[in-house]
Order: C-alpha cells, then structure tokens, then sequence
C-alpha cells in the first residue's frame, strides 16, 4: 500500500512511435528476462491506442498458468479509482470538498475539522497505515478482517496533525473514503466500481477484491538459494478495499487513465482540481511525477510484493504502465530503465551476472595486518553479501563488472581476482587474501 516514487531525471528527446524507440525497449525487458531480474508487464498506449504490449518472466515462476487476461495488483493505483469516485459523488451534488468527516465517522479524533478535500490530499493528519497493528503485525496478511475490526484500529491510531496543517501520506484514510463512497451509495464497493468504472468504460479485465477474482498474478519473491522463484506472503485484498485492492493489467491502465485526463470519466474542473498544484506532490488524487523538464501525472503501487506505476503525458498523450510483481532488480530503477529506453539516446543496459557465478566469490577472506575478516555468501533473500565479521555487519553487493561490486549507500568498492579481494572505501585501499 506504500506509494514511493523516483524522480526521473532524463534528457527527453521528442518521441515518435518508432520501431527503434520500441526496439530499445523490447531489447531491455530481454535483458531483464533473461537475467532472471523480473516478473510482469509493460503497456504503452498513444491518444488512448496500444504502441506496445509485454509480459515478461512468466516462463521462470514454478507451476504458474495465465492468459493475456491475467491480472495484476495495482496497489495504491488503486486510490486514483476511490477518488473518481468520490468527485462523481460531488458532480452529483451528493457531497462537497468541504463535507466533514463527522457526518460519516463522528467517533473519530478531529472528524468535526476533517474534510473530504483533507482526506483526499492526505492532510488530514489521520495515522498513516491501519495494518500497523501492534502486536499483530500480519493481521490484514493472515486472514480478513471485519470492517468494524479496521475502522476500531483506524480510530485508535488517532491523528497525528491538525487537519490541513501538514501533508502525510494516510491509507487510512483512503479507507475512509471506500466507506463513505459505500455510503453514499448504498452498495458494496465492487459494486460502485462495477456500475460506475467498469462496465461505462469497458475494462474488462478489471476487478476489486470483492469480486473474488481468480485469474490473478500472485507476488513471488526470489530465493537465491535455490535460484528459484517462490510465491511471498501478500495482503488479503479485502482488508485494503478501497486504498490497494484492485487488480488489473497495464493495458487497461493506460486506457482508463486516458479517459481520464480526456475529460470522458469527470468534468473538466473536477479533473483540474484533482491535478496538484506547484507546491504539492499528492493533489486530489494524481501525483505528479517530474521528469527532467516536463511534469508526468500518474500514481504509483506497492503491496508486500507487487509493485506498479501508471503516468500520462498530458502534452503529448503517451501513457505508460508497469507492473512487477517479482524483482531481484529494483523496481525504482527498472522504471527509470524503461523510460530510458523510450525518451532517452542511451543504449546501456544494467550489468547483472548469472547465479552460477555469484557463487564462486563465496569464502572468508581476510588481512591479519589491519585485522580485517570479509565473508562473501548466499543469502537466500538479498544474493551475495559481504560481511564483516568482527562488526557483525553484512550488507549486499551489487555487480557492477566483471568481477567488480558496490555498495553504493557506504561507498565501498570490492573487486576480486582469482583468490584476492580489493576493498575501497573512502579511499582507503585493503587487499584480502581467501
């Protein structure tokens, strides 16, 4: 339900549907294939039209069936829908920005000062996650929840700041607004959407948790122990209505939000309002996502092991979405990645290095003189890591070339030849010996 994005800081050139422009990319996600770096898809859509379709990785997943019609968890994606939503609610004269939170949830701290308008830019100050439970940490992995059980937590975490005073990131609040759009309309959440999203805007492939869909890409998280994917732990979908629960492909994505921001899903000052201004990241709901000179629109999605982005170029019509729901590479930079190969003149792809070969670098490898013991292992979870034995400290590595890593936050630098390892840190230079 996290939502974290990386600003994009490229060099746009002006892009045309090219086959090389879509060529570079196709010859990326190969690259990420066949390092066994990713799971998902990628669409890209043209004033609302397909450029360019993929899966990817599926062949590696253990056991794993699926069709072009396959869906994806979206995440925290999934809040842009709740606050459609919501403003045809205030087209329909049903609400207001200004509607207090007090006519829905009068128990709540601050909920006589709390707006819709608050709530829908995360100022309101409520508590950010509902799933932090203390004492029982997985209670919205390990089983569902009753919505009485949810709102109780959400009204015992309280709030953290005057309404409108500050802005936090509040899923807690976004399940809030599911349970006012349900009230308003006197029906289930997968019913509204249903009625209202996808059935005028024909999304076929689409469906909130409590449309029990089946056809759904689980999360997967990779062992490097066994070199193998395995399924992860992820959310019971109905504990997140609202705030992270739809499911849906990158296609259907780019086709919703191009309506969207063609002004056939609201009214034209109804979208501009849900645009942030300059000083806001957030708006009412669409992030803005700068890249280099240019401002994207969009949101992003996380749950424990999906992750996703949708942005729309307003200027030129081009939308993007992607969605992994397996990475060993990050998802931040494999986002960055795929722009690069569409907007930018770079050809240069990441270096990854086969499991195979991470495993001849493993052992102790020490220098008496400066007391130091490195030790290079598998870790089932993060790949190769270093660590230092005497401080108890072990961090991953990331290949960088040939027989070269880094640990980019602390500066270090290990190249290892035959039986010796090179350690650079603040230029300080260290030869270890295995």
């Amino acid at each position: 339900m996290k939502t974290y994005i990386v600003p994009l800081s490229l060099v746009l050139c002006s892009f045309t549907a090219s086959a090389q422009k879509l060529h570079k990319l196709d010859r990326y996600i190969d690259h990420i294939e066949s390092f066994n770096q990713g799971v998902g898809a990628i669409s890209v859509f043209k004033d609302g039209k397909p450029l360019y379709q993929r899966r990817f990785g599926q062949s590696a997943l253990p056991h794993s069936k699926w069709n072009k019609h396959t869906l994806y968890q979206i995440g925290s994606i999934t809040k842009v829908y709740t606050a459609v939503l919501i403003w045809k609610l205030i087209e329909a004269g049903q609400l207001t920005l200004d509607t207090r939170l007090d006519r829905y949830l009068p128990q709540m701290a601050n909920a006589d000062k709390i707006t819709i308008r608050h709530l829908l830019e995360h100022s309101s100050g409520i508590s950010r996650d509902y799933d932090h439970k203390p004492g029982c940490t997985n209670w919205l992995i390990d089983s569902t929840a009753k919505h009485d059980e949810i709102i109780a937590e959400i009204i015992r975490q309280g709030v953290v700041f005057e309404p409108g005073t500050a802005v936090a990131y509040s899923n807690s609040a976004y399940y809030l607004l599911k349970y006012i759009i349900e009230q308003e309309y006197g029906a289930s959440y997968g019913q509204i959407v249903t009625k209202k999203l996808s059935k005028p805007y024909h999304l076929i492939d689409f469906a909130t948790a409590d449309m029990d869909p089946e056809n759904v890409f689980p999360s997967y998280q990779y062992d490097y122990s066994k070199s193998a994917w395995t399924r992860m732990p992820d959310y019971q979908y109905r504990n997140i209505m609202g705030v992270g629960d739809i499911s849906t492909t990158p296609a259907q994505l780019n086709t919703f939000f191009h309506l969207l921001f063609s002004g056939k899903v609201l009214k034209p000052e109804s979208l501009q309002q849900m645009f942030p201004t300059a000083t806001e990241d957030f708006g009412r709901n669409l992030m803005s996502i700068p890249v280099y000179k240019q401002m994207l629109y969009g949101h992003a999605g996380d749950t424990k092991g999906t992750h996703s982005l949708v942005i729309y170029d307003t200027a030129t019509k081009i939308g993007i979405a992607m969605v992994l729901n397996g990475q060993r590479y990050p998802h931040n930079q494999f986002y960055i990645d795929a722009y690069q190969a569409l907007f930018s003149d770079s050809t240069a792809l990441p270096y990854f290095v086969q499991d195979t070969q991470l495993r001849q670098y493993t052992g102790l490898y020490t220098n008496d003189s400066v007391q130091l013991q490195l030790k290079l292992y598998i870790d089932q979870e993060h790949g190769l890591l270093c660590e230092d034995v005497a401080e108890e400290l072990a961090y991953p590595l990331t290949p960088v070339a040939a027989n070269t890593f880094k640990v980019p936050k602390l500066g270090i630098s290990i190249a290892i030849k035959e039986n010796e390892l090179f350690f650079t840190q603040n230029g300080i230079n260290i030869t270890l010996k295995k």
